[in-house]
């Protein structure tokens, strides 16, 4: 007579052949699979009551309060190992560049310890892919929402100048300042 299966056991067996599954998978198809999901998470939580949202916020925060060293730097390591492989570097090339930077934003010259998080984020060229850089976060999304287009850039400074030609001067001869080979 066979043992019924306990739930955990059929659980590890629906995981494992999702696994399976998963392995077999071509990069289109899994590129495939990953934005139905987040169609699927997008809408799901667009249609949470302001109570289901609550619940989940104090949900997400208990348990990231109650996390053990253990679990976090396991995340950590997850999310630096996803990090990598979503803009194509490698681990050696990050701490080459964190070397090379001093640990310190490429923009805003800011040590990571004083950034959000305590980290660095890769920046690279949305063209060729080649990383550009460490940048806090801050100074990261700065560019995202700019879109990485110069002439948008440019358009806060010229606001900021107001159109002042002696504002001009004082600001290129700032930026010739600070240019002393270094990136921040």
């Amino acid at each position: 007579m066979s043992r019924r299966m306990t739930y955990e056991e059929k659980r590890e067996k629906k995981r494992a052949a999702e696994r399976r599954r998963y392995a077999n998978l071509t990069d289109e198809q899994r590129e495939k699979q990953r934005e139905k999901k987040a169609v699927y998470d997008r809408d799901r939580y667009a249609n949470l009551t302001d109570e289901q949202r609550e619940k989940r916020d104090d949900a997400e925060r208990r348990w990231r309060t109650n996390m053990t060293d253990e679990q976090r730097k396991r995340k950590n390591a997850a999310r630096r190992r996803w990090q990598f492989k979503k803009n194509g570097i490698t681990s050696e090339q990050y701490d080459r560049q964190f070397e090379a930077q001093d640990g310190r934003c490429a923009i805003c010259g800011r040590h990571h310890t004083e950034c959000l998080n305590g980290r660095l984020v890769p920046d690279h060229d949305h063209e060729t892919g080649e990383l550009r850089g460490l940048l806090c976060h801050k100074e990261n999304r700065s560019l995202g929402l700019f879109g990485d287009n110069l002439a948008g850039l440019l358009k806060p400074v010229k606001y900021l100048i107001g159109g002042d030609p002696e504002r001009l001067a004082m600001a290129i001869s700032y930026l010739k300042r600070k240019s002393d080979g270094r990136p921040y």
